[in-house]
């Protein structure tokens, strides 16, 4: 599960995405203010399905996708908070 926050003090829950073998997570193309852009593709506690996130750097991009794709596998075995 990857649970995110609406501030840095993650006092304000925004939502959250439920993980399983389905789930996905993909490069997508990024531009000059959200750079890095990658898009998450689960079950979401708003009815959304898909979560577009963007990292300030390849590298940790990079991190979240391997990161990601490790928990799916797993299939929800561990949480991630963002």
């Amino acid at each position: 599960m990857l649970t995110y926050y609406s501030d840095d003090s993650c006092t304000n829950k925004k939502g959250e995405y439920k993980f399983d073998q389905l789930s996905s997570v993909n490069v997508i193309a990024s531009d000059k203010k959200h750079p890095n852009k990658f898009v998450l593709r689960a079950a979401g506690s708003n009815g959304a399905d898909v979560l577009v996130l963007s990292a300030s750097s390849e590298e940790l991009r990079s991190t979240w996708l391997a990161a990601l794709e490790e928990n799916f596998r797993n299939a929800g075995a561990t949480d991630f908070e963002f």
